[in-house]
């Protein structure tokens, strides 16, 4: 007798298209919009869709409107209102934003010559803004360098002015080095300079006075002494006599009127 042989049902294949269009296996989120690094933004976003297998597009689209800020929304809210978006709904979602955050090359190159001093910033900061607005052309050229210098305090200028091996960046850190050194040694001069005046104002007490705060400090508050001072209190006041003919009556040597002993 012929073994029987069983069917074995097999998975019906899947089509590449579904995959693509099926939700990330994970949460997907993005940063807030920058408006200041439009192109930067969308580049690196692109690069996380990728990186978590995200290949349709209207993911992409939903994602990144999202990620908008409720002003930034409203310059695209006819994109956004779409009750259908289509298919280069993330493309003409994407043209609109950089057209409105992405900065020309006129207006990069004002905002480049017009770069401020450093001020308050760190020099890799200033470098990085340099870097930000400089025209593609002349990042690796001179001008960016000597635009980076110029804005440095005296200082630092004379200092790193001799070095024209270096890059901008390499520069930048090297100036990051010389501002921490700067400000170690105003922190150390302030603190002995602080040390010496308290040592000073110390040395200029008068010595009676260091003498009796030191006085004080072993004895103690000291005690009244009831003389024959006309200010101390006692009953020979009531009674009309002097402190010493109280005490000692005839015998007394020393009488300060007022005193109505008899024999005065």
């Amino acid at each position: 007798m012929a073994p029987i042989r069983r069917s074995v049902a097999r998975p019906s294949p899947v089509s590449v298209s579904n995959i693509n269009d099926a939700p990330p296996a994970r949460e997907v989120k993005l940063p807030p919009f920058e408006e200041d690094m439009p192109m930067a933004w969308f580049n690196q976003a692109e690069a996380y869709f990728r990186l978590n297998n995200v290949q349709d597009r209207t993911f992409w689209f939903y994602y990144v409107s999202w990620a908008l800020s409720p002003p930034q929304k409203k310059l695209v809210r006819d994109i956004l209102n779409t009750p259908t978006p289509p298919l280069n709904a993330y493309a003409l979602l994407k043209d609109r934003l950089l057209q409105l955050y992405e900065k020309g090359e006129k207006e990069r190159c004002r905002r480049y010559f017009a770069t401020p001093p450093l001020g308050g910033r760190r020099p890799s900061e200033l470098a990085a803004d340099l870097m930000a607005l400089c025209p593609q052309a002349e990042v690796d050229g001179p001008t960016i360098k000597y635009m980076f210098l110029f804005r440095l305090p005296p200082t630092m200028q004379t200092m790193l002015g001799e070095d024209t091996t270096s890059t901008l960046t390499e520069l930048a850190a090297r100036a990051d080095a010389l501002l921490d050194a700067e400000a170690a040694k105003e922190s150390t001069i302030a603190a002995a300079v602080e040390e010496s005046t308290v040592a000073a104002a110390g040395a200029a007490a008068p010595p009676s006075s260091r003498k009796r705060k030191a006085d004080f400090r072993k004895k103690g508050p000291a005690k009244k002494r009831h003389g024959g001072g006309d200010s101390d209190p006692g009953p020979w006041k009531d009674m009309g006599l002097c402190w010493a003919h109280y005490n000692y009556g005839n015998k007394a040597h020393k009488c300060k009127p007022p005193c109505n002993w008899q024999g005065n």
